[in-house]
């Protein structure tokens, strides 16, 4: 697996601190990529899903450019970061869509065309049925085809954590 990237800064799971600065931060400390929402209105930036909620300086943005895939919440923000190189990508209600760097974003639910080679699987965990297992077990499970038919690929989750601790590339079907 070549990433592993926290869902609006999450690790273990869901967090009431989705998207906040230091969240973002914090993920990336520990050695994760991370996808974040972003805004840019009034010639700022701000972080938060479904509205504005965190203002960020440019000075955040720059030192953390390599590490952060925007998912820009309007096109003025995309626009925005495409002038300063940023690895984003922007959409209204897309089943997949592409970023700058031509990744495909594949959105829960979606079938993986076997076409698409460099991809982001975004919260694998939201298709899978846990049936009362444990999330480790599940993803382990579920996840093995995806490591082995997309081996230059990515997967976004909220639980990144769990699938590092995983070791996908040993499992034999």
């Amino acid at each position: 697996m070549k990433k592993l990237i926290a869902h609006r800064g999450n690790i273990e799971g869901p967090s009431n601190n989705d998207n906040h600065p230091q969240h973002i931060a914090g993920a990336i400390a520990l050695g994760y990529d991370v996808e974040v929402d972003i805004w840019f209105i009034d010639n700022k930036f701000f972080f938060g899903h479904d509205c504005p909620q965190y203002e960020i300086s440019i000075d955040f943005i720059n030192q953390y450019i390599d590490n952060i895939l925007y998912h820009c919440k309007n096109l003025s923000c995309f626009i925005e970061l495409l002038d300063r190189r940023a690895h984003c990508f922007w959409h209204d209600k897309d089943d997949y869509a592409l970023t700058n760097e031509n990744y495909i974003i594949v959105y829960p639910t979606k079938d993986i065309p076997t076409s698409f080679q460099s991809i982001y699987m975004l919260l694998p965990e939201y298709i899978m049925c846990y049936d009362g297992k444990n999330i480790e077990d599940v993803m382990h499970r579920n996840l093995h085809g995806f490591q082995t038919n997309f081996p230059h690929s990515h997967i976004c989750s909220d639980y990144v954590k769990i699938l590092s601790e995983i070791n996908l590339e040993g499992i034999k079907e």
